[in-house]
């Protein structure tokens, strides 16, 4: 499961000029290195940005406010009062999601508030008192963690739950920022509910196609009539920037024998290369997850 921050495609497209964007020499290597410095990230901020699916468990303190993991979409809230055998759902008139104490961020969900207007009272106590099932990741954003690829499924029937190929009308158009190639290997795509990973694209005339793994991140295979609109998922650009330098800087260590300099005759210096990249780390700061308590 890569949910890969940055694609091969973005990776290739700032790499050294002797790696055209059409060589496939080290495809495979920068998909590697993109998922390794993907998952580092999470790690180092101890927070994920890829969108998953999922039900996750919380225990209430009798009080009013109800701190959560980060989470973009809501399907449902319910609670339990005898330890998380039988539980009810909530009416979303319940409850305020909220990111810390703002009403209006549009960044992921960190907290949920008890609604005075409801009928709720407060988060009860007890072990799994919470259920909450939603799409989990952080997000600057909550409107934009999908982005619309303007492109369409181009089947004339629609694909089914088994078709592993996904036809399209322009993979290596222009999205609507202008950017190329819309489609890459390596991303994540979302038709109605589903979620699909992109292991491969063919741009070949008549062709236009990706081949995709479906129900992935939580989701379930379905089938998605023709011209259904495709999305995107999209990273927040900080994170994408930190694993695109992070993932160059590797790259061209490995070059080199992973030593720890190189020369650089032309300009009568040497270059000594850092573990990670100080604008790299500057990037993923203000995504780090603080600590309380």
């Amino acid at each position: 499961m890569p949910n890969l921050y940055a694609t091969e495609d973005e990776l290739k497209a700032v790499a050294p000029d002797a790696i055209r964007s059409t060589s496939t020499q080290y495809d495979s290597l920068f998909v590697s290195l993109a998922e390794r410095l993907s998952r580092w990230i999470d790690n180092y901020t101890q927070r994920e940005f890829y969108p998953y699916l999922g039900t996750r468990y919380f225990e209430g303190d009798a009080e009013d406010e109800l701190w959560i993991d980060d989470l973009v979409e809501i399907t449902s809230v319910s609670i339990s009062t005898d330890g998380g055998t039988t539980y009810t759902e909530l009416e979303d008139t319940d409850y305020i999601p909220m990111h810390g104490d703002d009403y209006n961020s549009l960044k992921s969900y960190t907290v949920l508030k008890v609604d005075i207007n409801g009928t709720l009272g407060s988060w009860p106590k007890g072990q799994k008192s919470v259920r909450v099932i939603g799409t989990w990741c952080f997000t600057d954003n909550r409107a934009l963690f999908f982005e619309d690829t303007i492109d369409a499924v181009n089947h004339a029937t629609g694909i089914n739950v088994t078709d592993t190929t996904l036809k399209l009308n322009d993979v290596d158009g222009a999205d609507k920022w202008g950017r190329t190639p819309r489609i890459s290997s390596g991303q994540i795509l979302r038709i109605e509910a589903e979620q699909m990973e992109v292991t491969a694209t063919d741009v070949a005339t008549g062709t236009q196609t990706a081949t995709v793994v479906r129900g992935v991140n939580g989701t379930t295979a379905a089938a998605h009539a023709d011209t259904k609109q495709v999305d995107k998922f999209m990273p927040p650009e900080p994170l994408k920037q930190a694993c695109i330098i992070q993932a160059i800087k590797q790259f061209k260590r490995g070059q080199v024998g992973f030593g720890d300099a190189e020369a650089l005759p032309d300009l009568g210096r040497i270059l000594h290369i850092k573990t990670i990249d100080p604008e790299a780390l500057a990037l993923l700061a203000p995504y780090a997850k603080l600590e309380y308590g």
